[in-house]
């Protein structure tokens, strides 16, 4: 339902001239169908996320820290250190952190820097939390 305003709100802006679509340049963006699924490029037009107050936990698999579409902090790592105070750098320490990886490149890859994909946050940081 909340959708279905979300929608009708931007088609009557977008109709009003106040938002234009953005496309960006990722190259793999055309394959990314549940992004226009749910408007994105409509939202962007308003907001992609803002590092200094958007933060993202993914509990998961850890994540790639150096991955280059996505803004990485320290994470914690809840599988092969719970006895200390789990503070890692990088919590992805095998090819199982592949699918923290795409969660959070899904929630926030950078977006429109000509790689990858685009997130639906595109400036916002992941904080990667081993749990599996």
């Amino acid at each position: 339902m909340l959708r279905k305003y979300f929608l009708i709100l931007i088609l009557l802006l977008s109709a009003a001239g106040a938002v234009t679509p953005v496309q960006p340049d990722d190259t793999h963006y055309n394959q990314q169908d549940y992004l226009r699924q749910i408007s994105a490029n409509y939202a962007w037009a308003l907001s992609t996320g803002n590092a200094n107050t958007v933060k993202i936990a993914v509990l998961d698999s850890g994540v790639d820290s150096g991955h280059e579409d996505l803004n990485v902090l320290s994470g914690w790592n809840f599988v092969s250190n719970p006895s200390d105070n789990n503070s890692e750098p990088n919590p992805a320490s095998s090819q199982i952190s592949y699918h923290g990886t795409a969660v959070a490149g899904i929630a926030a890859a950078i977006g429109n820097n000509g790689k990858g994909t685009a997130g639906i946050a595109w400036n916002a940081e992941i904080l990667p939390v081993r749990v599996i």
